[in-house]
Protein backbone atom coordinates (compact mmCIF):
# COMPACT_ATOMS: atom_id res chain seq x y z
CA UNK A 1 0.00 0.00 0.00
CA UNK A 2 3.19 2.33 0.65
CA UNK A 3 4.26 1.82 -2.87
CA UNK A 4 0.62 2.93 -4.19
CA UNK A 5 0.53 5.79 -2.07
CA UNK A 6 4.28 6.90 -2.82
CA UNK A 7 3.52 6.24 -6.69
CA UNK A 8 -0.03 8.06 -5.98
CA UNK A 9 2.05 10.60 -4.57
CA UNK A 10 4.82 10.88 -7.46
CA UNK A 11 2.06 11.22 -9.91
CA UNK A 12 0.65 14.31 -8.07
CA UNK A 13 3.95 15.57 -7.78
CA UNK A 14 4.61 15.46 -11.63
CA UNK A 15 0.93 17.10 -12.18
CA UNK A 16 1.70 19.40 -9.77
CA UNK A 17 4.90 20.39 -11.74
CA UNK A 18 3.50 19.96 -15.44
CA UNK A 19 0.56 22.25 -13.94
CA UNK A 20 3.41 24.80 -12.85
CA UNK A 21 5.39 24.01 -16.37
CA UNK A 22 1.95 25.15 -18.53
CA UNK A 23 1.29 28.09 -16.53
CA UNK A 24 4.99 29.49 -16.67
CA UNK A 25 4.47 28.33 -20.84
CA UNK A 26 0.94 30.29 -20.91
CA UNK A 27 2.66 33.28 -19.11
CA UNK A 28 5.50 33.23 -21.65
CA UNK A 29 3.02 33.14 -24.61
CA UNK A 30 1.16 35.80 -22.62
CA UNK A 31 4.35 38.21 -22.34
CA UNK A 32 4.91 37.07 -26.19
CA UNK A 33 1.52 38.65 -26.81
CA UNK A 34 1.66 41.94 -24.53
CA UNK A 35 5.49 42.65 -26.20
CA UNK A 36 3.60 42.26 -29.79
CA UNK A 37 1.00 44.89 -29.12
CA UNK A 38 2.67 46.74 -26.86
CA UNK A 39 5.39 47.54 -29.75
CA UNK A 40 2.58 47.62 -32.13
CA UNK A 41 0.75 50.02 -29.95
CA UNK A 42 4.39 52.45 -29.89
CA UNK A 43 4.58 51.74 -33.70
CA UNK A 44 1.48 53.99 -34.12
CA UNK A 45 2.27 56.44 -31.37
CA UNK A 46 5.83 57.31 -33.46
CA UNK A 47 4.13 57.13 -37.04
CA UNK A 48 1.27 59.75 -35.40
CA UNK A 49 4.15 61.80 -33.60
CA UNK A 50 5.94 62.27 -37.32
CA UNK A 51 2.69 62.99 -38.84
CA UNK A 52 2.44 65.65 -36.43
CA UNK A 53 5.78 67.20 -36.83
CA UNK A 54 6.49 67.07 -40.31
CA UNK A 55 7.18 64.00 -41.60
CA UNK A 56 4.78 63.86 -43.82
CA UNK A 57 4.56 67.69 -45.14
CA UNK A 58 1.10 67.10 -47.07
CA UNK A 59 -0.97 70.40 -46.26
CA UNK A 60 -4.69 71.70 -48.70
CA UNK A 61 -5.47 75.15 -48.77
CA UNK A 62 -8.82 75.98 -50.77
CA UNK A 63 -7.89 78.18 -53.78
CA UNK A 64 -11.26 78.81 -55.10
CA UNK A 65 -14.89 77.38 -54.78
CA UNK A 66 -17.23 79.10 -56.50
CA UNK A 67 -20.39 79.31 -58.71
CA UNK A 68 -20.13 82.22 -59.90
CA UNK A 69 -17.37 83.97 -62.51
CA UNK A 70 -15.01 87.21 -61.18
CA UNK A 71 -18.33 89.51 -62.71
CA UNK A 72 -20.16 88.14 -60.20
CA UNK A 73 -22.61 86.21 -63.45
CA UNK A 74 -23.38 82.48 -62.74
CA UNK A 75 -21.25 80.39 -64.22
CA UNK A 76 -23.28 78.54 -67.01
CA UNK A 77 -23.25 75.12 -67.57
CA UNK A 78 -20.99 73.15 -69.86
CA UNK A 79 -22.58 70.34 -72.10
CA UNK A 80 -19.25 68.94 -73.59
CA UNK A 81 -18.82 65.30 -75.00
CA UNK A 82 -15.40 64.78 -75.57
CA UNK A 83 -13.78 66.95 -72.92
CA UNK A 84 -10.30 68.04 -72.78
CA UNK A 85 -8.16 70.09 -70.57
CA UNK A 86 -5.55 72.54 -71.23
CA UNK A 87 -3.26 74.34 -68.29
CA UNK A 88 -1.54 77.36 -69.21
CA UNK A 89 1.07 79.66 -67.47
CA UNK A 90 1.37 83.12 -68.97
CA UNK A 91 3.55 85.84 -67.94
CA UNK A 92 2.50 89.28 -68.44
CA UNK A 93 5.53 92.18 -68.68
CA UNK A 94 4.38 95.05 -66.59
CA UNK A 95 2.37 98.08 -67.67
CA UNK A 96 1.22 95.83 -70.64
CA UNK A 97 -2.53 94.84 -71.83
CA UNK A 98 -3.45 91.94 -73.41
CA UNK A 99 -5.47 91.81 -76.47
CA UNK A 100 -9.20 91.95 -76.41
CA UNK A 101 -11.00 88.21 -76.19
CA UNK A 102 -13.40 85.75 -75.23
CA UNK A 103 -13.14 82.26 -73.90
CA UNK A 104 -15.77 80.21 -75.36
CA UNK A 105 -14.73 77.66 -72.34
CA UNK A 106 -14.93 76.90 -69.01
CA UNK A 107 -11.77 78.41 -66.94
CA UNK A 108 -10.21 79.35 -63.30
CA UNK A 109 -6.77 81.30 -63.33
CA UNK A 110 -4.53 81.26 -60.55
CA UNK A 111 -2.38 84.27 -60.11
CA UNK A 112 1.08 83.20 -59.36
CA UNK A 113 2.66 86.49 -58.86
CA UNK A 114 1.99 89.94 -59.69
CA UNK A 115 -1.03 91.54 -60.38
CA UNK A 116 -3.79 91.96 -62.79
CA UNK A 117 -6.49 94.45 -63.82
CA UNK A 118 -9.38 92.69 -65.32
CA UNK A 119 -11.65 94.61 -67.51
CA UNK A 120 -15.11 94.05 -69.76
CA UNK A 121 -14.84 96.85 -72.65
CA UNK A 122 -18.36 98.83 -72.66
CA UNK A 123 -19.08 98.53 -69.65
CA UNK A 124 -17.72 99.93 -65.97
CA UNK A 125 -16.75 96.47 -64.64
CA UNK A 126 -13.36 96.13 -63.57
CA UNK A 127 -11.55 93.86 -61.06
CA UNK A 128 -8.16 93.78 -59.53
CA UNK A 129 -6.24 90.63 -58.49
CA UNK A 130 -3.18 90.15 -56.46
CA UNK A 131 -0.54 87.29 -56.54
CA UNK A 132 -2.26 84.16 -54.24
CA UNK A 133 -5.85 84.57 -55.91
CA UNK A 134 -7.78 82.55 -57.78
CA UNK A 135 -11.20 83.57 -60.14
CA UNK A 136 -13.04 81.66 -62.55
CA UNK A 137 -13.06 83.77 -65.85
CA UNK A 138 -16.18 85.18 -67.76
CA UNK A 139 -17.18 82.74 -70.88
CA UNK A 140 -18.40 84.36 -74.20
CA UNK A 141 -17.97 87.60 -72.92
CA UNK A 142 -15.48 89.90 -74.63
CA UNK A 143 -12.98 91.55 -71.82
CA UNK A 144 -8.93 91.96 -71.52
CA UNK A 145 -6.43 92.03 -69.09
CA UNK A 146 -4.03 94.45 -67.38
CA UNK A 147 -0.78 94.32 -65.90
CA UNK A 148 -0.97 97.78 -63.71
CA UNK A 149 1.87 96.79 -60.93
CA UNK A 150 5.59 97.15 -61.67
CA UNK A 151 6.33 93.53 -61.63
CA UNK A 152 6.04 90.16 -63.59
CA UNK A 153 2.16 89.20 -64.06
CA UNK A 154 2.70 85.12 -63.65
CA UNK A 155 -0.68 83.60 -63.99
CA UNK A 156 -2.03 79.67 -64.66
CA UNK A 157 -5.59 79.09 -66.34
CA UNK A 158 -7.08 75.62 -66.40
CA UNK A 159 -9.24 75.49 -69.42
CA UNK A 160 -11.89 72.82 -69.85
CA UNK A 161 -13.53 72.86 -73.21
CA UNK A 162 -14.30 70.35 -76.20
CA UNK A 163 -11.37 68.18 -77.35
CA UNK A 164 -10.07 70.57 -80.43
CA UNK A 165 -11.92 73.32 -80.48
CA UNK A 166 -10.46 76.84 -79.42
CA UNK A 167 -9.99 77.83 -75.61
CA UNK A 168 -9.49 81.75 -76.78
CA UNK A 169 -10.76 84.09 -79.54
CA UNK A 170 -9.29 87.43 -80.22
CA UNK A 171 -11.18 90.33 -81.62
CA UNK A 172 -10.69 90.61 -85.38
CA UNK A 173 -10.66 94.83 -84.67
CA UNK A 174 -9.02 96.46 -81.86
CA UNK A 175 -10.60 98.20 -79.59
CA UNK A 176 -10.00 101.45 -78.77
CA UNK A 177 -9.25 101.88 -74.57
CA UNK A 178 -8.27 104.35 -72.38
CA UNK A 179 -4.95 103.53 -70.49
Amino acid sequence: MESLYAAFKCQRDITKNSIRINFVNEAREDMKVIKRVGLSVLLMILTLFSIQSGAYALTSEKLLKTTTTWDGNPIPSQNIKDPQVTVMRFTVKPGETLHVHYHPVLNVAYIVSGSLTLIKPGTNQKKRLEAGDSFAEVINQWHYGKNMGNTNLVLVVFYLGEKGEPITILKATPLERQQ
